[in-house]
């Protein structure tokens, strides 16, 4: 068996070469770097036979350790256990001192790196471990009468082992991690250019982009966050366009109508008021004409009522000359009769003239009574006319000032459409996934 000889003499051992065999030129570089000879390779495989039988202890030592400390006995216990594990320390510690690297060697090495990387072991974690193995089976070999000077020589050459079996372990360990952060650089990289095109995207005002979801992304959440986003802002925006469009043609052709409809009231409340106007002219003339007319039946009246009082007079001396006349044919006796017939036809006259005078008094003092009534009456409707018509001036007025303000309503209605037309216009620049 490679590296197990019994010494020829007692102060000698015979040491069997191991094998170095390795077809990368970057590992044979470390190798010789390492100063590690195929003579140490066999040193230590003699002593592994010596000891393999106590291989147990050293692996009992090496989880007693592990376990006592929080951090590595966390990490065992969240991936594996030490039954699972116990077999593979042994298998890993068997090719380790088996006196043979070649490219399974390096292999089993690399693929122990990656481990190492999936669990999240630090690295002074893992460089500890081989100082307990170095302990124990340094102990082993002083056990089995290894002399100080073989001692020191197997621990110089497995100290050599265990440098080269760290870097290997070690360099998987890292380039696992580059590797890893080299696929999360170029997943962020591939993640801030879509996400580039997409801002180019919406820049332009498309809202139909959206990022390309996988699962599998460290960026999946957040992607699907900013998309649900994005659904958000689409249907915001194709609200606003629908809203706007409904507003601009609905709205707009609702106020107009209503415009329209109060234009023709205003238009015709003025025409009522113009013919109002005219009427109420027309009767304040015609009452301004009937009043004329009463006041000078009044002033007729009046001169009637001074005619009168001078027939009243002719009818009192008639009256008088009746009596004087009377008296005078009663001084004349038979003479006078006939006198006396005129006198009392004279004096009866005069009496139906007083009666008629009367009746002609009472008739007038009535019709200068209901003349003043209706010139009262008349008056009070040329107040009330005055009144409508200034009532219809102020609704003129009014009406006026109502067209001013329509006018203006016009004017805002139209500039409300051209500004909803300018909102439709520009949401109409969105690219949107429907259109309300």
């Amino acid at each position: 068996m490679l590296g197990f000889f019994r010494s020829k003499k007692k102060t000698e051992r015979v040491i069997e070469p191991g094998i170095i065999r390795v077809k990368n030129p970057d590992i044979m570089i470390r190798v010789r770097y390492q100063r590690l000879t195929e003579r140490d390779l066999g040193i230590i495989a003699y002593w592994y036979h010596q000891v393999e039988e106590d291989l147990d202890v050293v692996i009992d030592r090496f989880y007693d350790n592990l376990l006592s400390i929080k951090e590595t006995k966390t990490i065992l216990e969240t991936h594996s256990t030490v039954q699972r594990q116990r077999p593979l320390l042994k298998r890993y510690l068997e090719s380790m001192f088996s006196g043979v690297i070649d490219d399974n060697y390096v292999a089993y090495r690399q693929q122990i790196g990656d481990r190492h990387d999936y669990i999240k072991l630090e690295t002074f974690w893992y460089v500890g471990q081989y100082e307990i193995i170095r302990e124990a089976l340094t102990s082993l070999v002083a056990d089995k009468g290894a002399t100080p000077q073989e001692l020191i020589q197997f621990m110089a050459s497995f100290g050599k082992l265990c440098h080269f079996d760290m870097s290997l372990v070690l360099e998987a360990l890292a380039q696992s991690r580059l590797a890893k952060i080299n696929a999360m650089a170029e997943e962020s990289n591939l993640f801030i250019d879509e996400m580039a095109a997409v801002f180019q995207k919406l820049a332009k005002r498309d809202l139909t982009v959206r990022l390309t979801v996988d699962e599998k992304s460290k960026f999946e959440s957040i992607v699907r966050e900013f998309n649900v986003a994005l659904d958000v802002l689409d249907q915001t925006f194709s609200s606003l366009f629908g809203h706007a469009k409904e507003q601009y043609t609905t709205g707009a052709s609702t106020v107009a109508a209503a415009i329209g409809e109060m234009t023709t009231t205003i238009g015709e409340l003025s025409r009522q008021g113009e013919t109002a106007r005219a009427v109420t002219g027309d009767t304040v003339v015609n009452i301004r004409e009937t009043v004329s007319q009463m006041e000078v039946l009044t002033k007729a009246s009046s001169n009637i009522d001074n005619i009168t009082n001078i027939i009243v007079q002719i009818a009192e001396q008639t009256k008088l000359l009746s009596l004087n006349a009377t008296i005078e044919a009663a001084r004349s006796g038979e003479a006078g009769k006939g006198f006396a017939v005129v006198a009392g036809e004279v004096k009866e006259l005069a009496r139906q003239t007083n009666i008629s005078i009367q009746q002609i008094r009472e008739l007038i003092g009535s019709i200068q009574t209901s003349t003043k009534h209706v010139g009262s009456g008349i008056q009070n409707v040329n107040k009330v006319i005055q009144e409508i018509d200034g009532i219809v001036s102020g609704t003129a007025s009014a009406t006026t000032e109502m067209d001013v303000s329509v006018k203006q309503l016009r004017a805002h209605a139209q500039q409300s459409a051209e500004e909803a037309a300018a909102l439709t216009e520009l949401l109409g620049e969105f690219k949107l996934t429907r259109r309300s």
